[in-house]
């Protein structure tokens, strides 16, 4: 968070990864002792998005996510009959 600004209501939700430090990006290895560089550069943990969710996000994501489906179904049956 910046400074002299409000909370975010998404601050509850989400937190900066502790792997890459809010990046999104984690250099190095694959696997320790091995020479195979990790080429894609995206953490492992967040998947390059450089947060993860709380657990009241994680609750919101499973209580909201039929709904979420149920959009993306209707949005893709309107767009496929035009």
């Amino acid at each position: 968070m910046q400074p002299n600004q409000p909370p975010s209501l998404l601050a509850d939700f989400k937190e900066s990864c502790k792997v890459c430090e809010g990046s999104g990006r984690k250099l190095g290895y694959l696997e320790i002792d091995t020479l195979q560089p990790h080429l894609s550069q995206k953490c492992f943990h967040c998947q390059g998005r450089g947060y993860t969710l709380t657990q009241l996000g994680e609750d919101l994501l499973e209580l909201y996510r039929p709904a979420i489906q149920q959009w993306i179904r209707e949005e893709l049956s309107r767009l496929g009959t035009r």
